[in-house]
C-alpha cells in the first residue's frame, strides 16, 4: 500500500496517520517516488529537495508520537508556488 499513498486524498491520510496505519515520512516517500516518475515528462516543478521533504516528515512524525501535531494536515506532504517564500528554497 506504501507505493500507492500518493493517490489518496490529504483527508484519507489524515485519517491513516491519526489511525497510525502509516508514518508521515512513508507517506512522503510515496509522493516523491511519484515525483521523481513523472518530473522527467511533466517539468511541474522548478525545484524539490527530497533530503529536505523527508527530515519535515520525520519531524512530524516525532510530534505525532508525543501527541503534538500542528494540526489534522501536519504529516502530509504539499507542493508550494515558487511565488510563496520557504526558507531555503529557490524562488523565481
Amino acid at each position: 500500500m506504501t507505493s500507492q499513498l500518493h493517490q489518496l486524498s490529504a483527508t484519507e491520510l489524515s485519517h491513516l496517520l491519526q489511525a497510525k496505519e502509516v508514518s508521515s515520512e512513508e507517506i512522503t516517500k510515496s509522493f516523491i517516488e511519484n515525483t521523481e516518475r513523472l518530473e522527467g515528462k511533466l517539468h511541474a516543478f522548478i525545484s524539490y529537495d527530497a533530503e529536505y521533504t523527508l527530515d519535515q516528515a520525520r519531524a512530524s512524525d516525532r510530534r505525532r508520537q508525543k501527541g503534538s501535531t500542528c494540526g489534522p494536515l501536519d504529516g502530509i506532504p504539499i507542493s508550494i508556488k515558487d511565488i510563496i517564500c520557504e526558507n531555503d528554497q529557490p524562488l523565481t
